[in-house]
Parts: structure tokens; sequence; C-alpha cells
């Protein structure tokens, strides 16, 4: 009798440890998606910020453009 509940406080106790293996799978499948999210949007944030980076140098040729032609027109 004590060989057969030990038994089954083991068989028990192995359908835990699978449960919660399952469920740190299951979790560990959620991180997973949240992490391709992030780097999705971390790569469309980079271009954005390239995007600002060359409409910045655009702006600052453009206004070293305007000095040099307001500094001719002063002379």
């Amino acid at each position: 009798m004590e060989v057969s509940a030990t038994t089954e406080q083991l068989s028990a106790g192995s359908e835990e440890v699978v449960a919660q293996f399952s469920s740190i799978a299951h979790i560990a499948s959620e991180v997973s998606g949240q992490t391709q999210q992030i780097q999705s949007m971390s790569n469309k944030q980079l271009g954005m910020m390239q995007h600002v980076h060359e409409a910045t140098t655009v702006l600052t040729a453009n206004t070293l453009g305007m000095r040099q032609a307001i500094q001719q027109v002063n002379v």
C-alpha cells in the first residue's frame, strides 16, 4: 500500500512539474512575441530618427546658404 501511495505522489509531482514547464513555455513564447514587437518598433523608431537627422542636415545646409546670401546682400 505504501508503494502505491508513493507512486501516486510521484506521479502527481511529475504532472505538476510538467504543468509548470508548460506554463513557463507559454510565458517564454509570449515574451518572445513581445520582444519581436519591441524590435520592430525600435527599427521603425530608428528609421524615423534617421529621417529627422537627414532633414536636420538639409535644414542646416539651407540655413548656412541663407546666411551667406544675407552677407552678400549686406556687403
